[in-house]
């Protein structure tokens, strides 16, 4: 009989089996997809941010909700010891801003072909093209109690699965099917299915690290522009919920890139609160509200200047183009799509000569400068973000081997659990530690049963 069967081969997935087999465990990793890691190879614009260069303090406050859950798989698989582990596998790492980790080829495959080259070198079988359908926990013959897997297809397949060779049996089960972010990777849910069947309390999934929607009519006109070295702060009610510095991108519905997506955590979760002045009201109430209901976003594109030094230096480059019309005059300031928009924004006529611009309508260009605001409506699919939020409610989970407390034998990893944190490496690391201790959990599992 085999002692565990997987199911999901992402980055929690494939690292509880090398985990599980490590310590001992005959393991088979089923796999919905023809090949495993999908998702890891999308993420990191496709080069995968594969840890942050932290301690294991550094990994748990970077979740705020959940950050004392992860606190013993983190200790147990830290950040070093997973960047240990794709050196070891012949992958070079590189630490970039923010402490961010990623391979030095900047490509995500290496990642997934480590991970893969490491599970098959330990005697994992992988078996891809196999969708769970169903998993039951039954009677061993009077002696405690296995699990009954039922694969179909990649896309369903049998959905009975009443031939024998469809059905697998097990001492234990990890489930790491992922959240419900990019459904075409695999993630559709299927281990909220499993876990819900056997008691389990799902906290509500919805979207985390998700590009926002914008409610201004001149953010369109900026797609595809991206900005770097900017700050971005979030306001609610007035009061700042989040501030970013990095890198952002204008799209044709508001705006995305690393900050966004840093600061829609806090966004998505106030919208989902209904944590505004107004107090609590529906999320598609909020979104239909328009300003008064919104989010706003404050961006700042000159964050290393303050409002006096920006100021200076505007009148200094106008010193020596007095007579250009103010449109004209706005190059070593903006990039070149941007100019329209600010010129229109600043209520300044762009055929004025910078020497005719008063001094009020400069200091209100300055102030534009300084904080250009869009106002949230909402925010992107859950099918479009980065992580899930929400999931198999950690309070159910044995935080030291995964283990669920209502069903001996189940496990769980990943995205599956109600676990997210913020961008920059945090969430696969908490993906590759969860996946870790859930192995090691069911291994010893196993040999105790």
């Amino acid at each position: 009989m085999i002692d565990i069967i997987i199911i999901g081969a992402g980055a929690a997935g494939m690292m509880a089996a090398y985990a599980a087999a490590k310590s001992g465990a005959k393991v088979v990793l089923l796999e919905r997809n023809h090949y495993p890691g999908r998702k890891m190879l999308l993420t990191g614009k496709g080069r995968c941010n594969v840890t942050n260069a932290t301690d294991p303090q550094g990994i748990v406050a970077a979740f705020p909700e959940t950050g004392r859950f992860l606190l013993g798989p983190v200790n147990r698989f830290a950040p070093d010891d997973v960047m240990r582990f794709f050196q070891d596998q012949g992958v070079p790492l590189k630490i970039e801003r923010g402490r961010r980790v990623f391979p030095e080829s900047d490509r995500s495959s290496d990642i997934v072909r480590a991970l893969r080259n490491a599970i098959v070198n330990v005697g994992v079988q992988l078996w891809p093209d196999s969708r769970v359908v169903r998993v039951e926990r039954v009677e061993n013959q009077g002696s405690g109690h296995i699990f009954q897997v039922f694969i179909g297809g990649s896309n369903g397949g049998n959905q009975d699965a009443a031939h024998s060779h469809n059905v697998l049996q097990c001492k234990a089960v990890i489930i790491a099917t992922g959240g419900l972010s990019y459904p075409a990777t695999g993630s559709t849910g299927d281990g909220y299915r499993f876990a819900r069947k056997y008691g389990h309390t799902i906290a509500n999934p919805f979207p985390s690290l998700v590009p926002l929607e914008t409610a201004e009519m001149w953010v369109p006109q900026l797609q595809g522009l991206s900005l770097k070295n900017v700050t971005m702060r979030a306001l609610a009610g007035g009061k700042v919920i989040g501030e970013e510095f990095g890198e952002m991108l204008f799209t044709h519905y508001g705006v995305s890139g690393p900050i966004v997506l840093s600061l829609s955590r806090a966004v998505v979760r106030t919208m989902q609160k209904g944590a505004m002045a107004q107090g609590s009201m529906p999320q598609d109430t909020m979104q239909s509200q328009g300003t008064e209901a919104s989010i706003i976003l404050e961006l700042d594109l000159k964050p290393a200047l303050d409002l006096d030094k920006l100021d200076a230096r505007v009148v200094r480059d106008w010193t020596s183009l007095s007579r250009k019309h103010f449109s004209n005059a706005l190059d070593a300031l903006l990039p070149q799509k941007m100019i329209p928009v600010i010129v229109a924004l600043s209520g300044i006529p762009g055929d004025m000569p910078v020497n005719q611009i008063t001094r009020e309508q400069r200091l209100r260009l300055v102030n534009l400068l300084k904080k250009l605001v869009m106002t949230v409506t909402g925010y992107r699919p859950i099918e479009e973000a980065i992580v899930t939020s929400g999931g198999v409610h950690i309070k159910e989970i044995n935080a030291r081997t995964m283990e669920s407390k209502l069903v001996a034998g189940m496990f769980f990893a990943g995205e599956v659990i109600d676990v997210d944190g913020y961008t920059g490496g945090y969430n696969l690391q908490a993906a590759f530690s969860t996946g870790y201790a859930a192995g090691v959990g069911a291994a010893e599992y196993c040999q105790k049963n």
